[in-house]
């Protein structure tokens, strides 16, 4: 699944950014982007839902 940045690609001078153009959701902890975690683990639900319609 396409993530607009890798999900083990940390950065420890920008965590707990707030949203920003760059970082739609900020980051966390470890300077991780919020919105490529929240897109991978939105991806089991996604599949889930579509199997079920289908």
């Amino acid at each position: 699944m396409w993530t607009p940045y890798s999900l083990l690609e940390t950065n420890g001078y920008q965590v707990w950014q707030k949203p920003s153009l760059k970082h739609w959701l900020g980051t966390d902890g470890t300077g991780a982007d919020m919105l490529s975690w929240l897109m991978a683990g939105s991806r089991v639900e996604i599949l889930l839902v579509i199997s079920t319609i289908v």
